[in-house]
């Protein structure tokens, strides 16, 4: 199964963070959400899986959780753009 790697621009961090910045496991910075999804892609791409980039804004993604009646956390992201890659 291929791996889902979300791609936020850096430019829409700041508003990833206010949406769900409450939750501990999102990293702080975009400097150090890009190193770990890096370090996460390139470990998958050595193991010889196909990795689907899918990129997220913000607004989406809050519009999303308010529709499934969600509070946004770090895991509904990966799982949102789970949704977009099936669409």
């Amino acid at each position: 199964m291929p791996r889902i790697a979300v791609i936020i621009s850096p430019d829409e961090y700041d508003a990833f963070a206010t949406i769900i910045g409450h939750d501990p496991e999102f990293p702080k910075t975009y400097d150090d959400w890009l190193k770990r999804t890096t370090k996460e892609n390139e470990q998958h791409r050595a193991r010889g899986e196909v990795i689907n980039e899918v990129t997220i804004h913000p607004q989406e993604f809050a519009n999303w959780c308010k529709a499934c009646g969600l509070d946004p956390s770090y895991i509904l992201l990966g799982m949102f753009a789970g949704t977009k890659v099936h669409r």
